[in-house]
């Protein structure tokens, strides 16, 4: 049982490659069901492209081994906690909503006072949140939160719904309701990396950029190689106007994996700054990249190409 305690203790903090060595093939029902658990959260760090595999089949091989130890504990008519939120857990992530929906409901039904469950109900529609109670996203997200403040992905998933259903305005209910959210979370633990940058991202939205540029500086110092944060503070020193500090910002994110709008900002700068070459060439490599018709940075992109070239033509008539 010492071993099952530490594999709970590794699990809760993600560390499953620790988690999972002290309960595999242990016969004890209780580790089975945390190494279901285990495999099941591995199989959700893989990145799964739901469009793509409308054409191509995809197994999950730690989904598959997940659902083997959990199909062997129900065909022992063993109706055990946790084995209903792992197979809805499962199901949502595969898109069955339908089994999602009935394991999920089982699982709340087994223990309603559950926050994991609350935030995976969440993630279904609100018509099959009615018959619990909930008449939308919302409602369930703010009890998953009440059930547990440090819960950071259902303060995640309330914050960015309150956000994103408001009017985007600094004074807007959504706004608020955001921002106070994620602040009162920072009581609790002021360090989790989505939390901080949704934060940053909010002020940045709203105009308080010296509070974003706070929580990005502080992002930069705990992920000092994410070409994201030096996307993000390239756009805090853009907005203060402070063009040659933010161009330097947007090209390291560009030398780090190609972080790919950085290249029209760093394009806009170069024109901003007079290097018309150099506009034409990050507006070009910009539109090489564009991911689909609705991308509309690769579109902005297109029209500086647009505007360079008629600049350097003018430029060209009048040097004549």
């Amino acid at each position: 049982m010492d071993n099952y305690i530490k594999a709970k203790a590794y699990f809760s903090l993600e560390q499953y490659d620790k988690s999972l060595p002290l309960v595999e093939n242990k016969e004890d029902i209780n580790c089975k069901v945390l190494t279901a658990a285990i495999y099941m959260q591995k199989g959700l760090l893989i990145q799964f492209d739901r469009v793509k595999h409308q054409f191509v089949k995809f197994e999950n091989p730690e989904f598959k081994k997940s659902k083997k130890i959990l199909n062997e504990i129900i065909t022992e008519n063993k109706d055990w906690p946790g084995v209903a939120y792992i197979l809805g857990r499962i199901a949502l992530r595969e898109g069955e909503f339908g089994k999602a929906d009935t394991y999920l409901k089982k699982a709340f039904i087994d223990d309603p006072a559950d926050c994991r469950v609350h935030l995976a109900l969440s993630y279904l529609l609100t018509e099959r949140l009615l018959p619990l109670g909930y008449h939308n996203r919302v409602e369930i997200l703010n009890r998953a939160v009440s059930l547990d403040p440090g819960f950071s992905t259902a303060v995640y998933e309330l914050a960015k719904e309150y956000f994103e259903s408001g009017t985007g305005t600094p004074t807007g209910t959504g706004t608020t309701l955001a921002i106070n959210t994620m602040e009162k979370f920072f009581k609790i633990k002021n360090d989790e990396p989505r939390i901080l940058a949704l934060l940053a991202s909010v002020y940045l939205r709203i105009s308080r950029i010296d509070d974003a540029h706070k929580l990005f500086d502080k992002l930069m110092e705990m992920f000092p190689n994410d070409s994201d944060n030096y996307y993000n503070l390239g756009i805090v020193y853009f907005q203060k106007k402070e063009f040659a500090k933010a161009l330097d910002y947007f090209l390291k994110a560009i030398d780090i994996d190609e972080n790919i709008d950085s290249y029209l900002y760093a394009a806009v700068i170069f024109r901003e700054l007079g290097d018309k070459e150099n506009a034409l060439k990050y507006f070009r490599e910009r539109v090489k990249r564009m991911t689909g018709e609705d991308d509309q940075y690769a579109r902005e992109a297109m029209q500086g190409i647009r505007t360079v070239l008629e600049e350097m033509k003018s430029d060209s008539i009048h040097a004549n």
